[in-house]
């Protein structure tokens, strides 16, 4: 968001409240890459009941977002404990919208989708510009049983502090997303290039040509011929063939050598520097075996050891014994522990 020109004003568990020209809604919305979804700020404040949620309500002003048209629907996220449900708080949310701005209820698909989150005794509300979520690119054609999120991959890559001009590999590439990601990066491809719908498109202060304008500018930078060492290998076949062809709708697939590989035998196949890796192994919720799990990273570290020395690894895993692996072979960077879902989750970042 800073890199933006935004200006961060207040970040939340999962949040990020800032202050930007209108047009941003916008720009965020066509080019943030680890975002699921951008909101217009409406309200935010303590609250303790029902009551300072109807208090916060009745300070919300949409008159700068609708023509009075419009049909409107409320979905709250609750995390804490709380005397009401979700539900309570919809109902109250919405019979305050509807008595002061005549609006019509449409729960189904609205025009206007007021978001509202309680998150212990902090009560925010916004109203949804994007949509369906970012992390859907629009590129993504074969779906593996266990996909990781495009906003997840980007992140990853991120955070290694790769750059085009260095090698990358996710030897365990899945459907691919991790290494189209990085491509995408790379050659500047915005994150919604390939997305064909935004919720804005429905509200009043959409101007489709002023969005235009900053599309043809945005992607003016996109460097199409950029030629990249980037590396996916994958152990079945069917994974693979899916990673190729989503990144054949990605137009990436002329800078993404995709093999089938073994990651327990790294340093039988690797005849290409690699100065990254950026991976999201399997978990034990992923595959039936923790034994055979514990094997395949026992076996996956033992291969970064013997022959990347030096390389930068980004690791993403539910498995705990992961760090037990890593934690006095490699100098540990950073660890990052996150819910992905309702999955406790660490992000480890290491020099091999």
């Amino acid at each position: 968001m800073r890199e933006l020109g935004a200006q961060v004003i207040k970040t939340l568990p999962g949040k990020v409240i800032a202050e930007a020209p209108f047009e941003f809604v916008y720009l965020a919305n066509y080019v943030l890459r680890t975002a699921e979804k951008v909101y217009i700020y409406l309200v935010h404040g303590t609250i303790e009941d029902l009551k300072d949620i109807k208090s916060l309500s009745e300070e919300i002003d949409l008159s700068k977002y609708i023509n009075g048209n419009e049909t409107f629907g409320v979905k709250t996220k609750r995390f804490g404990s709380h005397p009401f449900t979700s539900i309570d708080v919809n109902r109250i949310v919405g019979e305050v919208i509807r008595r002061k701005f005549r609006l019509s209820v449409y729960l189904d698909n609205p025009d206007l989708e007021i978001k509202t989150w309680v998150i212990e005794n902090i009560f925010i509300a916004g109203i949804n510009t994007t949509g369906y979520s970012l992390y859907r690119r629009g590129y993504r054609i074969y779906q593996h049983p266990a996909p990781l999120k495009p906003t997840i991959s980007s992140l990853l890559v991120r955070l290694s502090g790769w750059k085009p001009d260095k090698s990358l590999l996710d030897p365990m590439c899945g459907s691919g997303t991790i290494p189209i990601e990085a491509a995408l990066m790379g050659r500047n491809v915005p994150s919604g290039y390939f997305r064909p719908y935004y919720q804005f498109y429905r509200l009043k202060f959409f101007e489709r040509e002023l969005f235009e304008d900053l599309k043809r500018r945005i992607n003016a930078r996109i460097k199409w011929d950029l030629k990249m060492q980037i590396y996916g290998t994958e152990l079945y076949r069917k994974h693979l063939y899916g990673a190729i062809s989503n990144a054949a709708m990605a137009r990436v697939i002329d800078t993404i050598s995709f093999m089938v590989r073994d990651a327990r035998e790294l340093c039988n196949f690797l005849d290409f520097n690699v100065d990254y890796i950026v991976t999201n192994p399997p978990y034990g919720l992923k595959i039936a075996s923790k034994k055979a799990v514990y094997k395949l990273y026992e076996r996956f570290v033992h291969e970064l050891d013997t022959c990347l020395s030096g390389t930068t690894a980004v690791v993403m895993t539910a498995e705990d014994y992961f760090w037990e692996l890593i934690r006095d072979s490699f100098k540990v960077l950073e660890v990052r522990e996150i819910m992905y879902g309702d999955l406790p989750t660490r992000v480890y970042k290491f020099v091999i």
